[in-house]
């Protein structure tokens, strides 16, 4: 007889009796609760053994063996051939973990296809397409629902099965290298950025993470609407990311230390690469006074000094297109004088059109400065591109015979004129490409066809 399980003293009630029971129970309930704690993948695929494997392939009991080898388990504890064949079942997921990526990416993409210029209507889209596949796993609704199935095996078991941990891991690390650019690309969309000390890691890890916990819901209890998921992604969003033209330029007016020096030649640069960095990755929508700061190593309020807003670092953007177009413009200086500036329209118009929010930026950037300071004077980078927009205007003109520079009747400021068209045309441009939805080639359309009515010649190469 046990030692637990001693026979009651004489004298002793039915009561204490009953009690000693409770304590023996209480105990192996106890032990039960320990092992279940400590349990580990093979623990949870003991019940898979020869018999269930030969009836479930319809294979002989020599195959099991033939194909699997007994080999040492986690701790002393062996594990069998049927434990080996379950143990390789858990890590052959690669096929089902890649279709659910695979359904929610074309389901992503699908989305974005076919979204307009309304942020909350292309989250909304995603957060109830997500909802579907997901659901669909977490309740076995379309097949055997082992995707979480698979999951929440493994979670019951990583501590104690370092193996089964590493490989959930690098599952999840999987999912987030193949999430992440989509949901850079649904930022930019949205218009929406990440909030101050967010990252995109942090951001896709808390999605993956929040997704699973609601296919858990979904698993464990039927009463629970699927509606759940795609409240949940919103959630995520909202409190993670904010809209772009929220104004962190906050931080200007709350730091900044006006009348400090300009940056020097070293944070200069370290400004610019931060900025191109966040814009060449994420697009302009991305670009923020803090970001730019941690990256460039530089005090947010040393930044917001130059820069009081988001606003005036577009400049930086503008100056890296502009070099692009500059560089395009110099392979077609064999063309005819009027084709080359009808291809630097079109290439300033597609430029800008791509690049709506960097316009808007920039005008907002140009409407701050003069109502601070009175100062419409353009920057550097401006007059560049300018002074070559009318080099090109002029000599169009000039080779079309519509304005002879040398004629004695043409007053000595007219060569001017080209430089006062070409700016009013780039801030035209800009303008257009900010508050209106035109491509590049109605843009172009509508300038060209501005020049040539006002007597700069005939533009159209056909």
């Amino acid at each position: 007889m046990a030692d637990d399980e001693l026979a009651a003293p004489t004298g002793s009630t039915s009561h204490s009796s009953h009690t000693r029971r409770a304590t023996t129970e209480e105990r192996l309930v106890e032990a039960a609760r320990s092992l279940l704690a400590a349990s580990t993948l093979d623990d949870l695929t003991s019940f898979v053994t020869v018999k269930r494997l030969t009836d479930d392939s319809g294979l002989s009991s020599g195959a099991v063996y033939s194909a699997f080898t007994p080999d040492a388990g986690v701790g002393a504890r062996s594990r069998s051939a049927p434990q080996v064949a379950a143990r390789r079942s858990f890590w052959n997921f690669g096929s089902e973990a890649i279709e659910l990526v695979d359904q929610l990416t074309l389901l992503f993409e699908q989305v974005v296809d076919a979204s307009g210029d309304d942020d909350l209507h292309i989250l909304q889209s995603v957060a109830d397409l997500v909802s579907g596949p997901v659901a669909a796993q977490a309740r076995a609704t379309t097949n055997d629902g082992w995707s979480y199935t698979h999951l929440f095996l493994g979670a019951a078991v990583a501590l104690n099965d370092p193996e089964v941990g590493e490989f959930l891991s690098d599952l999840y690390a999987g999912y987030e290298r193949a999430y992440q650019p989509n949901l850079e690309i649904l930022m930019r969309l949205s218009g929406r950025v990440l909030v101050d000390g967010i990252d995109l890691h942090q951001f896709s890890e808390m999605l993956i993470s929040a997704t699973d916990a609601c296919a858990l819901r979904l698993r464990i209890d039927p009463s629970t609407d699927p509606a759940i998921i795609s409240r949940m992604f919103l959630a995520v969003w909202i409190a993670m990311t904010r809209h772009a033209d929220a104004r962190d330029d906050q931080l200007g007016p709350r730091l900044a230390v006006r009348g400090q020096g300009p940056l020097d030649e070293g944070q200069a640069e370290a400004v610019r690469a931060a900025v191109l960095r966040v814009f060449n990755r994420a697009g302009w929508p991305a670009v923020t006074l803090a970001k730019v700061a941690q990256l460039a190593g530089i005090p947010d309020g040393r930044l917001a000094g130059v820069y009081p807003s988001r606003h005036d670092l577009a400049v930086i953007v503008r100056d890296e297109l502009v070099a692009g177009v500059l560089r395009r413009d110099d392979q077609r200086t064999a063309l005819a004088p009027g084709a080359r500036l009808e291809a630097l329209v079109e290439d300033l118009s597609d430029t800008v059109t791509m690049q709506r929010s960097v316009a808007a930026s920039l005008l907002i950037s140009q409407l701050n400065r003069v109502t601070e300071s009175g100062s419409d004077t353009d920057d550097e980078g401006s007059l560049v591109i300018i002074e070559r927009f009318a080099e090109v205007i002029r000599e169009a003109a000039v080779a079309d015979g519509t304005i002879d520079l040398g004629a004695p009747t043409v007053h000595p400021a007219a060569g001017d004129g080209f430089r006062v068209m070409a700016r009013a045309t780039l801030e035209l441009m800009l303008l257009r490409s900010a508050a209106s939805t035109m491509s590049g080639r109605e843009l172009a359309a509508l300038v060209i066809g501005g020049m040539e009515g006002s007597g700069v010649g005939a533009i159209r190469s056909g």
